[in-house]
This record gives structure tokens, C-alpha cells and sequence, in this order.
């Protein structure tokens, strides 16, 4: 990530750095239109548009032009065309998840490593965090 870093002057103010099991994946913004892949055995990060790995990725979503308005005309045109919006909930519930879950992982503490047990919404490793996904309901307020 350095070399990735140091081509920028100032750190942007937001974006996510995932580090997995092959490889790592940079995004300087909150939408992933710009993006990085360091894949396990290579030294730098690339940029992710061009990489063999993404290349090989089938696109099983549509694209949308717009620019920073592309939700909005996505939304309009579900209205127009019953077409679903990108933003429905089979997708967005999913991406909520991840994002919640980076959440419980700040809570559960530097250098620990989390297992999610998505069905089962709990943690199998660290039982711990089951206090930040679920709570108990006043009474009257059960579901």
C-alpha cells in the first residue's frame, strides 16, 4: 500500500483496505469506483480495471453512467420501469452486513481475528461480540 500512498499528497478522508486470503484490494473512495489489487505474489499494488483478476470476474450487474447522480437515476428509473434498483435489498442488506460487521470487528478489539457465521449472526470465535449484533427488547417491545 505504501507505493499507493506515496502518489498522493494527503490521505483521502475516506475508502477501505481489505486484506484476504489471496490478496489485498484498495479503494481511496466510499463507492469503489477507483481501486487497487495487490494479489498474493505480487509486490505492488495495480490498478484494479486492468488486473488478469477482475478481467476474469464475469459482470453479472448492470453498470450505470451518471457520475455522483447515478443513484438518483437509478432510483427514477425503478419508478419509470419497475426495473430493480442496484440499491435493493437482496443486494444492500448484504453490503450492510459487511459494513456493520467492520463495526463489531472495531469492538471486539486490535489484532483479534473475527469469524462471521453469517446464517447464525454470531461470531463463532468470539462469543464476545454477540453483544453488538443482538440485544434484549424492553417488554413489550419483543419481536
Amino acid at each position: 500500500m505504501r507505493e499507493i500512498v506515496n502518489t498522493i499528497e494527503k490521505l483521502p478522508g475516506s475508502g477501505a483496505l481489505i486484506i484476504g486470503e489471496k490478496g489485498k484490494l484498495y479503494s481511496d473512495d466510499d463507492y469503489g469506483t477507483r481501486f487497487f489489487l495487490c494479489m498474493k505474489g505480487e509486490d505492488t499494488f495495480k490498478p484494479g480495471a486492468n488486473h488478469d483478476a477482475v478481467k476474469a470476474v464475469p459482470q453479472t450487474l448492470p453498470r450505470i453512467g451518471g457520475g455522483t447522480t447515478r443513484h438518483m437515476k437509478e432510483w427514477f428509473d425503478m419508478m419509470k420501469t419497475g426495473t430493480p434498483a442496484y440499491s435493493n435489498f437482496e443486494i444492500a442488506g448484504y453490503l450492510a452486513e459487511v459494513i456493520l460487521l467492520g463495526c463489531v470487528a472495531l469492538r471486539a478489539g486490535e489484532g483479534k481475528r473475527m469469524e462471521w457465521d453469517g446464517p447464525g449472526m454470531k461470531s463463532p470465535n468470539l462469543p464476545e461480540t454477540a453483544a453488538f449484533v443482538k440485544r434484549e427488547n424492553r417488554s413489550g417491545w419483543d419481536a
